[in-house]
C-alpha cells in the first residue's frame, strides 16, 4: 500500500483517509482530470498526486516549495508495491 510505504519512510506521520469518490475529491481540489490518480497526499501548502517517489515527498516537506502541487498520474511501473521496473525515460 502506498500509505504504508510513505509511513515507513516519513516516520509514522501519515494519516490515511479513504474516499468513496476519488473523482469528486479531485474535482473539489481543482486537480486537472489528466493528472488524476488513485492517491492524493496533502502536505502543508502542496498536493501530491499519484505514485510520486517518497524521496520527492521528503524534499517537499523540507523545502516547502512555492507551487500548488506535483503529479505522477497513472499506475507507474516500478512504483512502491506496484511491481515491474521503473521507466526512467
Amino acid at each position: 500500500m502506498y500509505t504504508a510505504n510513505l509511513d515507513d519512510h516519513i516516520g509514522g506521520s501519515v494519516q490515511r483517509v479513504e474516499a468513496d469518490d476519488i473523482g469528486h475529491n479531485n474535482e473539489k481540489r481543482g486537480i486537472d482530470r489528466q493528472l488524476w490518480s488513485c492517491h492524493t497526499v496533502e502536505i502543508p501548502g502542496c498536493l501530491v498526486v499519484g505514485h510520486v517517489p517518497v524521496s520527492v515527498i521528503e524534499e517537499l516537506l523540507v523545502e516547502a516549495p512555492d507551487f500548488d502541487g506535483i503529479a505522477l498520474p497513472d499506475m507507474s511501473s516500478g512504483s512502491p508495491r506496484m511491481g515491474g521496473n521503473k521507466d526512467r525515460t
